[in-house]
């Protein structure tokens, strides 16, 4: 859902970056529930055609910002490529903390986010507790659309930072 919503909001803003999504356990292949495609379908975004996967160190290097939902994730992230973890931010943290820093404007994507890592103490890369949000697995369908309008109001925000 979040890279649905964060793909919609930098498309609205011009902007091409590449935005992909993976897990941290081994759901590999599975489309995504019914209650987030429904979720995302009353925003009017398609989720149809979406498939999961586990996330790897090689996808974790290659990427210039990594966002997990929970500091549990980001630390799951961490461990599988422990030579990044000033890319690795759980999604309210980095909005949290992009925003005291400041739009990107013409900086590097890395720049710009190495910047946002430094408003982070280097010895406590764990995010608050209000900046996490839940894995909705397994809850009702209202639990969905409260959840994309929480990830639909931060791919907004970043998509404005960005």
């Amino acid at each position: 859902m979040a890279q649905a919503l964060l793909e919609h909001h930098l498309r609205e803003r011009g902007l091409g970056i590449a935005v992909s999504s993976a897990g941290i356990l081994g759901w590999n292949e599975g489309p995504a529930v019914d209650e987030a495609v429904s979720a995302l379908a009353e925003r009017g975004i398609t989720l149809n055609g979406h498939t999961s996967r586990r996330i790897d160190g090689d996808l974790i290097r290659d990427a210039e910002l990594v966002l997990t939902m929970t500091s549990d994730h980001a630390d799951a992230v961490r461990l599988r490529a422990p030579d990044v973890p000033e890319r690795v931010f759980v999604l309210g943290e980095f909005v949290r903390l992009a925003e005291h820093v400041g739009s990107r404007g013409e900086a590097s994507l890395s720049d710009w986010v190495l910047r946002v890592d430094g408003e982070r103490p280097a010895e406590r890369r764990r995010a608050a507790p209000k900046d996490e949000i839940p894995d909705p697995l397994g809850e009702p369908a209202e639990v969905y659309r409260v959840l994309a309008a929480r990830l639909d109001e931060t791919a907004r925000r970043i998509a404005l930072l960005l």
